[in-house]
């Protein structure tokens, strides 16, 4: 599973669902899921100031902090999403 920064258009997608929730949790926008055609779907966030990167690997580091209410609220949006029709 790769994450891909795109310089040109600002952009970061993840295959990673947790990866997206603590994205979307710490604030960069989602801007569209791409459905494959498999099971699998790619998140991709704005990102205009490069800034997924450091999240993640600040969540790694385990030095980041969220409020755990919002988290969980982005859990359901992000399932919801996917499994919209």
């Amino acid at each position: 599973m790769k994450n891909q920064q795109t310089s040109k258009y600002k952009e970061y997608s993840t295959k990673d669902f947790y990866n997206s929730v603590l994205l979307k949790t710490l604030g960069l926008t989602l801007k569209r899921l791409e459905k494959g055609s498999n099971k699998f779907v790619t998140f991709v966030f704005a990102d205009p100031k490069g800034s997924a990167e450091q999240i993640l690997a600040n969540y790694w580091e385990r030095t980041l902090t969220v409020e755990p209410r919002l988290l969980i609220e982005n859990i359901h949006e992000l399932k919801t999403r996917i499994y919209a029709k």
